[in-house]
């Protein structure tokens, strides 16, 4: 003899949609959701995975960094110098950054030439300096 077991919920189309879009986004890489983000890799997307933010990173690494432009309503000319403890231009990069970009990723390259100590990003948009990002070199 067979027995059946049916079980059911209750709930609207809508309830379920509900759960099914919060366990996506539960799922989901967490997003970076600072403007200005240093680490030690990045995503797919030009993001800073939160589990690899920091501000210590060892010597011949490279550092990352990420620019959430998101908001941005124009196109928009983003540049990065990476300055080392000394106070060198070690690296600059500049990109064309389009309107529909979420995130825009930045490499200091390989750090391992760089004295050890305080370096900083410092992050030019449209030729105006609007923040640096200090870091720190170690080993």
């Amino acid at each position: 003899m067979a027995s059946f077991v049916v079980v059911g919920c209750a709930g609207s189309s809508r309830d379920n949609d509900a759960v099914a879009e919060r366990a996506a986004m539960e799922s989901a890489e967490p997003r970076m959701e600072r403007t200005y983000a240093l680490g030690s890799e990045v995503n797919s997307d030009g993001a800073i995975p939160r589990g690899a933010s920091s501000e210590a990173f060892r010597k011949g690494h490279e550092v990352y960094l990420s620019v959430n432009v998101v908001s941005a309503s124009t196109a928009q000319k983003i540049a990065v110098e990476w300055v080392d403890a000394a106070g060198q231009v070690v690296r600059r990069d500049q990109r064309d950054v389009p309107v529909d970009r979420m995130f825009v990723a930045f490499s200091s390259g390989s750090t391992g030439t760089w004295p050890s100590g305080a370096g900083r990003a410092v992050v030019i948009i449209d030729g105006r300096r609007v923040t640096e990002l200090p870091f720190e070199i170690v080993g």
